[in-house]
């Protein structure tokens, strides 16, 4: 018979869950967590003539936000600029 969960993916999914049914910052000792970082709006993208948005990047800034306010994905992003995984 094969096994449907390792005993480290159950673990892990039991974390997730009682993450969840607790909320994490119940497992977090009071007075230890990390300050937000302060994010700074950004610019709603505008195409050139030729239909490109450009975009000069800036401290703080990640694929997964530029992708997410672009309007596509990580994996896309990563491609148009010639990034690899």
């Amino acid at each position: 018979m094969k096994k449907i969960l390792s005993p480290r993916r159950f673990s892990g999914l039991l974390l997730a869950g009682l993450a969840l049914l607790f909320g994490i910052v119940g497992l977090m000792p009071s007075g230890h967590a990390a300050p937000l970082p302060q994010l700074t709006p950004f610019p709603t993208p505008t195409p050139g003539p030729d239909g490109r948005i450009l975009y000069t990047v800036q401290s703080g800034d990640t694929l997964w936000r530029v992708a997410a306010v672009s309007g596509m994905t990580v994996d896309e992003l990563r491609a148009l600029n010639g990034l690899g995984p």
